[in-house]
Formats: C-alpha cells, structure tokens, sequence
C-alpha cells in the first residue's frame, strides 16, 4: 500500500487581527486597494477605504478604524501604502488568511509473481498458472495449440491464454 498526499485547494480568506497590531504577517499581505476593499466587503463590515495615504503611525497596508471599548465595528477603512507601520488601540489590520486543503488517497498496489517463481504443484496459482509436471507455467508460455493444456487454459486461434 502507498500513501500519497495530494493539495486539492487554495483559498484565501480573509481575517481582522486584533486592535493594536502593527500589520499582517509576512506574507499575507494584501496588496491593493481594491484587494483591501473586497476584504472588507468578505469580512461584512460596512465600510470603503475611507483614508488613503503613507504614514508610518498606523498599522500599515489595509485596516479598519474603529473602538474596542465602544463596540463600534468599524468607523472607515484606511489603506496606508507606508513601507512599516505601528500599531494603533483603534485600528486592526485586516489580512489575508491562506487556507490550504489537503486530502490523502490509499492506493492499493497488487504485485503478481510470475508463474515460474513457484517451486512445486502445491503453490502453483491455478487461477493463471498450470503445473506441468515439472515446473509452474504461464498459459501465455504454451506456443502452440497442441501444447496447450486444456481445462486451465484456452487456445484463443493464436495463443494460449
């Protein structure tokens, strides 16, 4: 038996980090503005990008403004192209979240000894081998129809099967 591990699907979704955070992990960025937008739209919170600009005193890239302790979701959507930013109490980041799905199939592999590897008439397979008195043999092993060992095997007009 093999195992063989096979990745079906990537998707990307999207999550708000925490009030405070200076920005996404390495590599879940996002990228654009309207990357930033449909984020906000997949997370359903009810806002465009309502700032946009460079300034490294907020979470860089895409996040939303708003208040932990006001319950308030989201005030607006800023999109900060600063190379680095710092965190903020009223913003969170909003990032990409990379979900892979991952699935694993068995496969069943079946080996078929040949029929001369049997030693004796005991172990000779009489599904697919003939026992010839003195060695185990293929039917495919008989040339000819007078050769071929009837009840075990067929003589098809061309070979012995």
């Amino acid at each position: 038996d093999v195992t063989v591990g096979m990745t079906l699907k990537m998707t990307h979704a999207y999550v708000q980090l925490a009030y405070g955070v200076s920005g996404c992990p390495p590599g879940c960025e996002i990228t654009t503005k309207d990357q930033c937008e449909a984020a906000f739209a997949a997370l359903g919170l009810n806002t465009t990008v309502a700032w946009e600009g460079s300034y490294a005193s907020i979470p860089v890239g895409c996040s939303v403004q708003g208040s932990v302790s006001s319950g308030v979701k989201s005030d607006g959507g800023h999109w900060n192209t600063a190379p680095s930013g710092t965190g903020r109490d009223n913003q969170a980041p909003i990032c990409m979240q990379t979900t892979t799905t991952t699935t694993t199939a068995e496969v069943t592999t079946t080996t078929t000894q040949a029929c001369s590897s049997f030693a004796d008439a005991a172990s000779c397979p009489t599904e697919r081998c003939v026992w010839s008195g003195s060695a185990c043999e293929a039917c495919s092993s008989f040339a000819d129809a007078a050769s071929c060992p009837t009840g075990r095997c067929v003589w098809s007009g061309n070979a012995c099967e």
